[in-house]
């Protein structure tokens, strides 16, 4: 899966059954915001 995945890549891994995901980063991107922004964007709609 792409460090960067889409909203449709995460759906598809979710309609498969998993539970939980790692996402990783870089020393870029580190930081609160973008931490939140991949937990909503795992997390899926509610």
């Amino acid at each position: 899966m792409s460090p960067e995945p889409s909203e449709d890549d995460l759906r598809f891994v979710r309609q498969m059954g998993v539970e939980y995901v790692v996402l990783w980063t870089d020393g870029t991107k580190a930081g609160p915001d973008y931490y939140a922004s991949r937990r909503a964007l795992s997390s899926g709609p509610a």
